[in-house]
């Protein structure tokens, strides 16, 4: 998801103000932040990433979402298939990113 290919709303420093989102699960409005090295939002709240299903296009689920989905291991495994988004996954969980 790159910066050109959205509407991008600048703060006062130039910066792109995060996205105000929906979780998809639970309804929740949270936050997702502008990354700058990489000149893009974060990927980590995006579900097709995750997923790497087109049908989960512009989905987003919360950080808790995402801890339970993780601790829920049937469903984690379902919706994780990529070896190294897991091992990721996995990383982010332990060193509570998420």
């Amino acid at each position: 998801m790159k910066i050109k290919e959205q509407q991008v709303l600048i703060d006062k420093n130039g910066l792109p103000k995060p996205l105000e989102v929906n979780c998809f699960k639970c309804k929740n409005n949270f936050l997702v932040k502008f990354v700058i090295p990489k000149q893009s939002y974060s990927r980590k709240n995006n579900w097709s990433y995750w997923t790497e299903k087109e049908k989960h296009q512009n989905k987003y689920i919360c950080n808790n979402c995402l801890r339970n989905t993780y601790y829920d291991k049937m469903a984690y495994w379902e919706a994780v298939k990529n070896p190294k988004k897991r091992a990721l996954f996995r990383s982010y969980i332990y060193d509570k990113h998420i």
